[in-house]
């Protein structure tokens, strides 16, 4: 347990210093659902550095980025699918946060037909 707090430790700090909330659950990590495969080299990394080698990491569910190489269409269906309407808890908390840390966060928007796509 104290290695998996000390992988979660290292995951929390390079995230956060690159600017990517996350909420951790025992030795998992929920994060915007277009980073998923950021988080998982992060945490592979991060085991790696602890125990001497990678460890093999799930994800329960898939991230839109591991959909990049797959037709607009399917990766706009499966965002339509992800997006939800928030609560209002969720909206004052994220405002409180946005107010402590300077920073704005903006839904990702996926690209029409035609524009550049980023993931």
């Amino acid at each position: 347990m104290f290695i998996d707090s000390q992988i979660m430790e290292r995951v929390i700090s390079r995230r956060i210093a690159a600017g990517l909330p996350v909420l951790t659950v025992h030795d998992s990590v929920i994060v915007p659902y277009t980073r998923s495969r950021l988080v998982q080299a992060v945490m592979r990394t991060a085991a790696g550095e602890m125990v001497g080698r990678e460890l093999p990491v799930d994800a329960k569910f898939p991230g839109l980025d591991e959909f990049r190489d797959k037709p607009q269409h399917i990766r706009q269906e499966f965002e339509n699918r992800r997006e939800t309407a928030y609560c209002e808890g969720y909206l004052n908390r994220l405002r409180a946060w946005e107010a402590v840390s300077g920073e704005t966060v903006v839904p990702y928007r996926m690209k029409q037909k035609g524009e550049e796509q980023k993931f």
